[in-house]
């Protein structure tokens, strides 16, 4: 599966080749936890970029998914619900009351 990641610098995409579903419909990327169409962010809205991808090349126009490389620092909208994102965000929050109610 091709993937294109815009590239803020030379203003072109890169393109990278990795693991996906192969076939003709892309579908919408997944869904992320506290992610709305409206107020998104690019990097919220688009696919990310598998972990094994290879960067094949670069050009001015997207091909494939247009994907986005998956940060630690980008915030709480990218906390994929797969990976455990909605125990993980309570947990911190079940922490910070303790913490809280323990002063």
């Amino acid at each position: 599966m091709r993937y294109s990641v815009y590239n803020y610098d030379t203003r072109q995409y890169d393109y990278y080749e990795g693991s996906g579903p192969s076939g003709t419909h892309a579908g919408s990327p997944p869904k992320t936890f506290m992610k709305s169409a409206l107020g998104a962010t690019p990097e919220q809205a688009a696919w990310k970029l598998p972990p094994n991808a290879v960067k094949v090349g670069s050009g001015a126009m997207p091909e494939g998914r247009i994907a986005s490389r998956a940060s630690a620092l980008s915030g709480l909208g990218s906390i994929d619900v797969g990976t455990g994102g909605k125990i993980a965000l309570a947990l911190g929050i079940a922490y910070v009351a303790w913490k809280a109610g323990t002063k």
